[in-house]
Protein backbone atom coordinates (compact mmCIF):
# COMPACT_ATOMS: atom_id res chain seq x y z
CA UNK A 1 0.00 0.00 0.00
CA UNK A 2 1.52 3.38 0.95
CA UNK A 3 5.19 3.67 1.77
CA UNK A 4 6.55 0.70 -0.16
CA UNK A 5 9.94 1.46 -1.66
CA UNK A 6 9.63 -1.27 -4.28
CA UNK A 7 8.75 -4.90 -4.72
CA UNK A 8 9.12 -7.07 -1.66
CA UNK A 9 10.26 -4.30 0.66
CA UNK A 10 8.69 -3.45 3.98
CA UNK A 11 6.63 -0.26 4.19
CA UNK A 12 8.05 2.76 5.96
CA UNK A 13 7.57 2.91 9.74
CA UNK A 14 6.34 6.48 9.41
CA UNK A 15 3.47 5.45 7.15
CA UNK A 16 2.47 2.65 9.53
CA UNK A 17 2.54 5.05 12.46
CA UNK A 18 0.37 7.57 10.62
CA UNK A 19 -2.13 4.85 9.72
CA UNK A 20 -2.30 3.64 13.32
CA UNK A 21 -2.70 7.17 14.68
CA UNK A 22 -5.49 7.80 12.18
CA UNK A 23 -7.29 4.61 13.20
CA UNK A 24 -7.00 5.49 16.89
CA UNK A 25 -8.27 9.01 16.21
CA UNK A 26 -11.29 7.71 14.31
CA UNK A 27 -12.11 5.20 17.06
CA UNK A 28 -11.71 7.85 19.77
CA UNK A 29 -13.96 10.24 17.90
CA UNK A 30 -16.59 7.54 17.43
CA UNK A 31 -16.46 6.60 21.11
CA UNK A 32 -16.82 10.22 22.20
CA UNK A 33 -19.80 10.75 19.90
CA UNK A 34 -21.42 7.57 21.19
CA UNK A 35 -20.84 8.46 24.85
CA UNK A 36 -22.09 12.02 24.46
CA UNK A 37 -25.19 11.01 22.54
CA UNK A 38 -28.69 10.46 23.89
CA UNK A 39 -28.24 6.67 23.79
CA UNK A 40 -27.27 6.52 27.47
CA UNK A 41 -29.82 6.84 30.26
CA UNK A 42 -28.08 9.34 32.53
CA UNK A 43 -30.76 9.18 35.23
CA UNK A 44 -30.33 5.44 35.59
CA UNK A 45 -26.55 5.80 35.65
CA UNK A 46 -26.77 8.43 38.39
CA UNK A 47 -29.07 6.19 40.44
CA UNK A 48 -26.62 3.31 40.11
CA UNK A 49 -23.69 5.53 41.09
CA UNK A 50 -25.48 6.97 44.12
CA UNK A 51 -26.54 3.50 45.27
CA UNK A 52 -22.97 2.25 44.98
CA UNK A 53 -21.56 5.16 46.95
CA UNK A 54 -24.08 4.70 49.77
CA UNK A 55 -22.82 1.20 50.50
CA UNK A 56 -19.11 2.11 50.67
CA UNK A 57 -17.54 3.30 53.90
CA UNK A 58 -15.38 6.34 53.44
CA UNK A 59 -12.33 6.27 55.73
CA UNK A 60 -12.48 10.03 56.18
CA UNK A 61 -16.00 9.89 57.64
CA UNK A 62 -15.37 6.78 59.74
CA UNK A 63 -12.14 8.12 61.18
CA UNK A 64 -10.26 4.88 60.65
CA UNK A 65 -7.13 6.60 59.37
CA UNK A 66 -7.08 9.52 61.78
CA UNK A 67 -4.98 7.91 64.57
CA UNK A 68 -2.37 6.67 62.11
CA UNK A 69 -2.25 9.99 60.29
CA UNK A 70 -1.95 11.98 63.53
CA UNK A 71 0.87 9.80 64.86
CA UNK A 72 3.17 10.59 61.93
CA UNK A 73 5.68 13.35 62.59
CA UNK A 74 7.90 14.49 59.73
CA UNK A 75 11.15 16.11 60.78
CA UNK A 76 13.72 16.71 58.03
CA UNK A 77 16.49 17.21 60.60
CA UNK A 78 16.20 13.60 61.78
CA UNK A 79 16.89 12.10 58.35
CA UNK A 80 20.36 10.70 57.77
CA UNK A 81 22.62 12.53 55.35
CA UNK A 82 23.58 11.33 51.88
CA UNK A 83 25.50 8.08 51.78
Amino acid sequence: MFGSDGEGRRPSILIGTVKMAGAVAVLAYGASVWLSGPSLDYRALSRIASAATRTLDDPITTGSIRPAANSVRLDPCVLPGPR
